[in-house]
């Protein structure tokens, strides 16, 4: 059975940014300049904007960060699985790190991925595992894909259900229409 559910916490990009942009600043910042040059651009504006964080901001991102996998905790009392889409926008075009950001986005996290990736990076802070499978394509022939999400350490059940929805469905055998 298929239910609307919501999963018990508000959006948690913030938490998620303070936790993971502060774990990449400190294992990077002490790179020389040189090396620092060479990082992927995204990943140096990561490391950049996390410096205005403080010890306190990291660590109410720690408690806001167990409140979320808490909240996953009593959904999957409920529920085996979580079933949203993979991402909030359609592909974009080939060559691009990330969709054309939206209008008012601060110009300063223009590398930031978590606008267009809200179904992702909550199960990166609750550490649950999830997988992605292609299901359709969009009117314009785009393809779309879910993700599914499962309890901590049930791996087994995100690739079980991954492989009975490859098994009942044809969508492996479908190709997208090549531009040209």
């Amino acid at each position: 059975m298929v239910e609307a559910v919501d999963p018990g916490f508000d959006d948690c990009a913030e938490t998620f940014r303070i936790h993971w942009f502060s774990s990449a600043r400190h294992l990077l910042h002490r790179l020389p300049e040189a090396q620092l040059a060479q990082l992927d651009p995204g990943l140096r504006e990561v490391v950049d904007h996390a410096a205005r964080y403080t010890i306190a901001d990291f660590m109410d991102a720690q408690l806001k960060r167990a409140q979320v996998a808490l909240a996953m905790v009593r959904l999957a009392e409920r529920f085996d699985l979580l079933l949203t889409p993979a991402t909030a926008v359609l592909p974009f075009a080939v060559g691009r790190v990330m969709p054309e950001p939206p209008a008012g986005l601060d110009a300063a996290m223009a590398q930031d991925w978590t606008w267009w990736t809200p179904y992702s990076y909550p199960f990166n802070l609750t550490q649950q595992p999830a997988i992605v499978q292609g299901c359709g394509f969009s009117d314009d022939g785009l393809p779309i894909a879910l993700q599914l999400v499962a309890p901590n350490h049930r791996e087994d059940l995100c690739l079980r259900a991954a492989a009975a929805y490859e098994a009942a469905t044809e969508w492996q055998a479908m190709r997208p229409r090549l531009a040209g």
